[in-house]
């Protein structure tokens, strides 16, 4: 019984520290999403908008020729 018991309390022991660590990892990869995403987004949006604009004046214009 004794070596069971000291078995399990080495792995409580390690478990602790793996468990900070991967808490650590999974607060730092949810910073990066946090950081990294707007800038991607508002990236995505600068690239994006003025093509959907010239598109949709053109359209416009088209309709409105037409018309």
């Amino acid at each position: 019984m004794a070596t069971g018991n000291v078995f399990k309390e080495r792995m409580a022991i390690a478990f602790v520290p793996v468990m900070s660590i991967v808490s650590i990892m999974l607060i730092a990869l949810i910073a990066l999403i946090v950081s990294v995403v707007p800038v991607t987004l508002i990236a995505l949006v600068v690239s994006v908008v003025p093509i959907v604009l010239f598109v949709f004046l053109v359209f416009m214009g088209k309709i409105f020729k037409v018309a």
